[in-house]
């Protein structure tokens, strides 16, 4: 599917199903599903990784302090994901949570020395 309009975005629970699909694509103007979008996922890598980041800290599965960490984030995932030539969400998720290079990790570490405290 294409939009003549260029404002896109990309949406993990688009779909009436409620699944976290790769079919998040569509246009912001016009409301359009655009589906699944191998392309766009590529040319837009930036956005995707964003959004699904911003869906992670607002579930509360993440905590992402502010808006510097949120683009130190997506920046690392981002450049990952072209250097691996990867754009899914399985592994923009995984980057996001398991890669200690990218920065989520100093929350776990957090709340690990808060868990020692309390079980000393």
């Amino acid at each position: 599917m294409t939009c003549e309009h260029k404002e896109i975005y990309w949406y993990c629970l688009l779909n009436d199903r409620n699944t976290c699909n790769e079919d998040g694509w569509y246009c912001v103007d016009c409301k359009k599903e655009l589906g699944f979008r191998p392309d766009l996922c590529k040319s837009n890598i930036d956005m995707k990784v964003r959004n699904i980041l911003n869906d992670m800290d607002e579930a509360g599965i993440i905590r992402v302090s502010n808006g510097t960490e949120g683009d130190f984030i997506m920046e690392n995932v981002a450049s990952k994901c072209k250097q691996l030539g990867l754009y899914d969400k399985y592994t923009i998720v995984k980057l996001i949570i398991l890669d200690p290079n990218i920065g989520v990790d100093s929350h776990a570490q957090f709340w690990a020395d808060k868990a020692k405290e309390v079980l000393k």
